[in-house]
């Protein structure tokens, strides 16, 4: 996945890492304060709104605790706590439901679809920001409006319609004059990722040029660096490498100015791997191990484990295969804790989704038993003397509940199916992964002192342990099960594609990122954008307007 991609979840809510330039609010108003700092830094903003829900709960002031509640279940979201930011979202609808306030109630159903968004349930997101947005219209006060134009917008950006993302982005901005200017920042922020999507360079780097110099001239809290970092990223794909570093270092200058340690780590990984595009090996390791010391305190597991990939990576290529050897097994002991932690968030999104879908099923029901009460009693009232008619009716009708049951049962097979399908795939390209370590370590040990080699052998010996061969056969076993005959499609019409172009398709028939399938391959983003490029080639998509993802989807 392509940095800016990942910038899109980011600036959804308005994630900012440093204090802004604008004077603060009194210190004993805490809701000023948590909204003070919400663009600003989230653990400041964690712990006033914190502070602003104690107070209120000794008060007894109900529409402060909701108000308080709002900034909790928003900084949990942004820091990946879902279910925690779920639990505050429900206490915060009950509490509006007691004051009757519509605008609360409406902002609890927009942070809902926030969380749900992060979790990946989107029908479920959608729906909530739709309900959301439907309350605010029918409010004098517009303001939220343009948050929920903001969140659709990410929404529509992650399935990868960027034109309904900018469509909804400038609906946004048309409400610029009335809403707060940093959520005319965020919308402007998201629509030059739209750009870089579309590779429009130019319209991009003037767009967040622009945002830099309002921050400046009306002293809006919010902090510049992630506005920075997006520059960094965008100089990074033009592969103007010292602009990129410019930037970055301009945004680790700011994150270390307020000392926000999470959006240090953040900046040092992607200074980091352009020092290591750039051969710069010796300043490389020391950013990334100050990344791994800064990610092992915060227990950011996922940045933690790429830099250890990161660093195993350099070490091999200056030749130092026992410090590549000890980041490798820091690697492999990440990645299980990763998988583990990854298993056990799966299962509580699933375990979420059915219960939303069951949710949805009872109101769904329970509006069809609305309808056909209604309808038998004007058909009594009409037609008392046809029974045979009443008879033959309620007959379809449980036949078309049999058929709805069987469908949903269908579905919910075909979605175990799909889960099972990851799963496998997860576990092939971590064999694969660890078969290519085996080979590299293989061709190298040769040159080794025997005591170095007898080091490796052992390594070898474990690593070989772990690795199963028929993991892709049992992944092309259960894809099949799913999309039958789509292997067999694959090579009648391609029959030039390679066994790795052909993996490709499949995990793009999944509708994986290139982030997704770059983690589950051990390469980089990079790697995978050059092979879907050359995929393009192979399956004849010489036109730019015709979406690799949408036409694998439609074999």
């Amino acid at each position: 996945m392509k940095p800016y991609r990942i910038l899109f979840l980011s600036l959804l809510l308005g994630v900012a890492e440093s204090t802004a330039l604008a004077e603060r609010p009194q210190p004993t108003d805490y809701i000023k304060l948590a909204d003070h700092y919400k663009f600003i830094n989230e653990d400041s903003c964690l712990h006033f709104a914190n502070e602003a829900y104690r107070e209120a709960l000794e008060q007894k002031d109900i529409e402060k605790q909701a108000e308080a509640l709002g900034y909790l279940a928003y900084v949990n979201r942004y820091k990946g706590n879902y279910e925690i930011s779920l639990d505050l979202t429900h206490t915060l609808q009950e509490l509006a439901q007691r004051i009757n306030s519509k605008s609360l109630y409406a902002k609890s159903l927009y942070l809902t679809g926030s969380a749900y968004m992060g979790m990946e349930i989107l029908d479920a997101a959608y729906n909530n920001f739709n309900s959301a947005l439907k309350i605010y219209q029918s409010l004098p006060d517009q303001k939220p409006i343009a948050a929920i134009y903001n969140a659709i917008a990410v929404l529509y950006a992650r399935q990868n319609e960027i034109e309904k993302a900018q469509s909804y982005i400038a609906k946004g901005l048309a409400l610029a004059d009335t809403v707060d200017k940093r959520e005319s920042i965020l919308l402007n922020n998201n629509l030059a990722i739209c750009y870089q999507y579309q590779q429009k360079i130019e319209e991009s780097e003037k767009l967040l040029k622009k945002q830099i110099e309002l921050i400046r001239r009306y002293n809006i809290p919010y902090n510049p660096a992630s506005i920075y970092l997006n520059l960094c990223s965008l100089y990074f794909e033009s592969e103007d490498y010292q602009q990129a570093l410019q930037y970055g270092k301009i945004a680790l200058s700011s994150t270390l100015k307020r000392n926000n340690r999470r959006s240090m780590a953040q900046v040092l990984y992607y200074t980091g791997s352009i020092y290591q595009t750039l051969n710069h090996y010796d300043t490389a390791i020391t950013e990334f191990k100050i990344v791994d010391s800064i990610a092992n305190d915060l227990n950011m597991l996922e940045i933690q484990l790429n830099t250890a990939g990161q660093l195993a990576h350099i070490y091999e290529q200056l030749g130092d295969f026992k410090q590549a050897y000890l980041w490798s097994k820091k690697q492999n002991e990440l990645t299980g804790a990763f998988n583990k932690k990854n298993g056990q968030n799966e299962l509580y999104r699933i375990s979420l989704e059915y219960q939303y879908e069951q949710q949805m099923a009872q109101i769904k029901e329970a509006g069809k038993r609305r309808n056909t009460a209604w309808a038998i009693g004007v058909v009594m009232l009409a037609l008392l003397t046809a029974v045979l008619w009443l008879m033959r009716s309620r007959l379809r009708f449980k036949l078309h509940n049999a058929k709805l049951q069987h469908e949903n049962i269908m579905l919910d097979l075909d979605r175990r199916n799909r889960e099972i399908t990851s799963k496998s795939m997860q576990i092939q390209q971590k064999d694969k992964a660890i078969s290519d370590s085996i080979a590299q370590l293989s061709q190298s040990k040769h040159g080794l002192k025997k005591n170095d080699q007898s080091v490796i052998n052992d390594v070898i010996r474990k690593l070989s342990l772990s690795v199963n061969e028929n993991a892709w056969k049992e992944f092309e076993l259960r894809f099949e099960r799913v999309y039958t005959g789509f292997f067999k499609t694959l090579s009648e019409k391609f029959p030039n594609l390679s066994p790795n172009e052909k993996r490709l398709c499949a995990y793009l028939k999944l509708n994986m990122s290139s982030k997704e399938i770059a983690n589950l391959t051990h390469t980089t983003v990079g790697s995978v954008e050059q092979a879907r490029f050359r995929l393009r080639k192979k399956l004849g998509l010489h036109s730019s307007d015709t979406d690799l993802a949408a036409f694998i989807e439609s074999l």
